[in-house]
């Protein structure tokens, strides 16, 4: 699932202006370091200004209709623009889908799980006032307007937060994780959820009717997702919620949650892949730290630090941990399953690889890997192991570990030289400029550690592909065929 990242733009719009500003359209908090001008064209988003105006007006009814639309850009992801629409006394939230999410089923899913919740669950999530599916409309593109959410986001109080309030916060999450487990009889296959109308009106092949809800017809249909269309019958559990992170949640002063947002991509899964603890309490690699070393008065005041927040994560993952086995025992089982974790983690690593063909077919053979070599310990009775159904072999394994070991020495050379970046070479607009001298390093030492004239000229080639931006600063010595900077 992908989060907004809230970031406040300068961006203001009042509809006394009469040209609203580009900044609506484009991307403006970031910038790509390949391919960037094809990436501006793919995540640019037009739409009619004024006819998005009027269903804001209509939204907020009568009440708001003299008042001046104040409308400001206020967030902007891999996915969505959020923006602040102010109209009178009324605050809404209009969502406009990035041109690269599927189009149709992931508006319409979404909603249908914002409402689910709200009707069904009685979750705090954001109502939905307004939406459109389809591009085939006035505004020009798809939007879902919903209320803002109440409260300050997580990620900007937990650090002040005294631990009987994080602690708080991480009972709500269990709570809220058993009132969705509870729904899993509802369902009887896996995919996403829609109004039960959406059936016919999107044409599913295959759907199933979720039982016994309270107000709404609903069914499980296609995954709304970008990597996985499709879905399959068999038994389910629900997915609990979004990729949490304290971004999405949002809490009252004193630690309760008021608000959990951005639900897109909410799926009814197998109960093994629902089963993780929250990213925000996740320590890394499970490397847990239980107890402070004896000589923790002695380090030094940075390691000091380090060290206490780790043990402090620590323990608020087990005290999750623990709290799941009392709430959810059948899915603190599945989590502690050690059988269960390299399949989880390839299908989530693979689910969440950066776009693009080349990458998701290396991501998907690892993972396709990975249940061969384990397959014989999925099975808890040795004498019942079957064939494995998978087979990768011969010259097609061969490639494949070659073409493994260049992405994992690429990605070192990233971290090596400090430069994190992200699904499509996505980094913030701010620190372009030194993560673009960075790669050319980064480019200079791949370039070294090749043994032939045959590699250097692949890779050279392979280089021209990926379209640098800027690509004159990485002028070639035909000498040394290394990348030397511009004049």
């Amino acid at each position: 699932m992908r989060s907004i990242r809230r970031i406040l733009q300068k961006f203001r719009w009042t509809n006394s202006n009469p040209t609203p500003s580009p900044d609506l359209f484009y991307p403006t908090t970031c910038r790509w370091l390949w391919n960037e001008p094809r990436k501006l064209e793919e995540h640019t988003q037009k739409f009619d200004l004024k006819a998005l105006e009027h269903v804001i007006a209509k939204t907020a009814g009568s009440g708001a209709a003299s008042a001046a639309l104040r409308f400001e850009n206020i967030a902007e992801g891999g996915s969505n623009k959020a923006f602040l629409a102010i109209l009178g006394d009324q605050r809404l939230i209009v969502k406009i889908p990035d041109p690269v999410v599927p189009p149709r089923l992931v508006t319409a899913s979404e909603v249908a799980t914002l409402h689910f919740l709200r009707s069904e669950l009685e979750l705090p999530v954001p109502k939905v006032f307004s939406w459109s599916d389809t591009s085939d409309n006035p505004v020009g593109c798809e939007y879902i307007i919903l209320e803002e959410a109440q409260g300050q986001a997580l990620n900007t109080v937990w650090s002040d937060l005294p631990i009987p309030e994080k602690l708080m916060v991480v009972d709500e999450i269990l709570s809220i994780h058993k009132r969705l487990a509870a729904t899993s009889h509802m369902f009887n296959g896996y995919g996403s959820l829609y109004f039960d109308g959406d059936a016919s009106r999107f044409g599913f092949s295959r759907h199933f009717p979720v039982r016994s809800t309270r107000t709404q017809t609903y069914c499980i249909g296609p995954l709304a997702d970008e990597h996985f269309i499709g879905s399959a019958s068999t038994s389910s559990g629900v997915d609990c919620g979004p990729y949490l992170h304290n971004g999405n949640l949002f809490v009252s002063p004193k630690g309760k949650i008021t608000s959990i947002v951005d639900w897109q991509g909410t799926n009814v899964l197998p109960s093994f892949l629902t089963a993780r603890v929250p990213q925000f309490i996740a320590v890394q690699h499970d490397a847990l730290l239980l107890e402070l070393p004896e000589n923790f008065s002695e380090l030094r005041k940075a390691r000091r630090l380090e060290v206490w927040e780790r043990h402090r994560q620590s323990m608020l993952q087990q005290y999750y941990r623990a709290g799941l086995k009392e709430t959810i025992p059948d899915l603190a089982t599945l989590l502690e399953d050690k059988q269960l974790a390299p399949i989880r983690k390839q299908v989530e690593l693979f689910a969440r690889a950066p776009p693009g063909q080349d990458v998701d077919a290396l991501f998907l053979k690892e993972t396709l890997l990975r249940i061969q070599r384990n397959w014989s310990s999925f099975f808890r009775d040795q004498r019942m192991v079957a064939q494995c159904p998978i087979k990768i072999e011969g010259d097609v394994l061969i490639n494949h570990q070659r073409d493994g070991r260049r992405y994992n020495d690429f990605q070192d050379l990233l971290k090596t030289h400090n430069i994190p970046v992200a699904n499509e070479g996505w980094v913030p607009r701010d620190e372009f400029k030194e993560r673009k001298r960075h790669l050319r390093a980064v480019v200079r030492e791949a370039i070294e550690t090749l043994e032939s004239q045959q590699e250097r000229q692949e890779f050279k080639n392979r280089l021209q592909q990926w379209n640098l931006t800027d690509w004159d600063t990485y002028l070639l010595d035909r000498r040394r065929w290394w990348p030397v900077l511009a004049d």
